[in-house]
């Protein structure tokens, strides 16, 4: 759906971006991470041309966006940026209608498409559509930018650190949301970041980049235990264990942990889907008295008596084994 070809960006004489490439298919997050001053964001603005490259190319759809408008590339692309950006004077509803009213679309339809959005990102029009920025939490701010991105229903999303003035609760709803929502939606999106759980719980591929130059790419699961060399490793190092906690799902698993067929009669009090990550696993064994739990996968359903020891050790067995690999 979108691609970067050979980006480069110089600014008087200093290369912030060089020769940076990547593809990102139809319905893929794709997180841009790296320490500040790494090139991430002008990568990002690239994409839609609010920083024009020196040489490359962007495409979107196949299309060169070079040869389009900037302005109605703008408009065909949904972007989010940390400080959100409302129009205070605008109320909600008006927020969000922003762009469906450049491209002219029905009023009628506008209108339905608010109240359908705000909905969706859990702002109930009755509640909100009528209310103005200042009048909102920050958490509520954020849904409305996700609302206003939606709004003229762009193929494409560019998030710019939109969780990063957040305080940490709200953060991690928002980010849930959003991820159920991209889902849903079947949005490509490209996420900018510095945080490395954010990265690995959003995005299905990750660009570590460092002086804008991309140092790996590849699954979150590729550059956790397959670090390309030292700065990919040691990037992730304070954050490596709660990291591969969210990467690694129970399915990974099967080999290491002992799996019974139903007994007759027992019901387990923990039912969790065979790709639950093991961070969540484990959170939701804390929050239930029982060792057991029923897993449902193409095979059928299945028992698994466990611990969290167990899982742990299991965890880690996967850990060695993946660290392993031959190159």
């Amino acid at each position: 759906m979108i691609q970067a070809i050979e980006l480069t960006r110089k600014f008087h004489g200093t290369t912030a971006v060089d020769r940076v490439s990547f593809k990102v298919g139809a319905g893929q997050t794709l997180g841009l991470i790296g320490t500040s001053g790494c090139g991430k964001t002008t990568t990002l603005r690239m994409l839609n041309r609010l920083i024009e490259p020196t040489s490359g190319r962007v495409l979107l759809g196949g299309r060169d966006v070079a040869h389009q408008n900037p302005e109605c590339l703008r408009r065909a692309i949904g972007y989010v940026i940390q400080s959100v950006g409302l129009f205070p004077h605008y109320t909600v509803e008006d927020n969000v209608a922003v762009v469906p009213r450049l491209l002219r679309h029905d009023e009628g339809q506008i209108s339905r498409r608010t109240a359908e959005l705000l909905d969706l990102v859990g702002l109930p029009p009755a509640a909100y559509s009528k209310r103005f920025p200042h009048e909102l939490s920050g958490g509520q701010q954020q849904r409305v930018g996700f609302a206003r991105a939606l709004a003229a229903d762009p193929p494409v999303i560019l998030l710019d650190e939109p969780f990063g003035g957040l305080d940490q609760i709200t953060r991690g709803q928002i980010q849930r949301d959003f991820k159920t929502l991209q889902r849903c939606l079947g949005k490509t999106v490209v996420l900018v970041t510095h945080d490395v759980f954010e990265a690995v719980f959003m995005c299905d591929q990750l660009c570590l980049m460092d002086r804008g130059i991309i140092q790996q790419s590849g699954t979150p699961a590729d550059l956790l235990f397959e670090p390309a060399n030292d700065f990919v490793r040691d990037f992730f190092r304070s954050q490596q264990f709660l990291a591969s906690l969210q990467v690694v799902r129970l399915c990974d698993l099967s080999p290491h942990l002992p799996f019974d067929a139903p007994a007759p009669g027992r019901t387990p009090l923990l039912t969790v889907e065979w790709d639950i990550s093991l961070l969540d696993l484990v959170q939701q064994f804390q929050n239930h008295d029982t060792a057991s739990l029923v897993v449902s996968d193409a095979d059928g359903t299945k028992i698994l008596n466990t611990t969290i020891p167990s899982l742990l050790a299991a965890f880690w067995k996967l850990c060695a084994d993946r660290r392993k690999r031959p190159e």
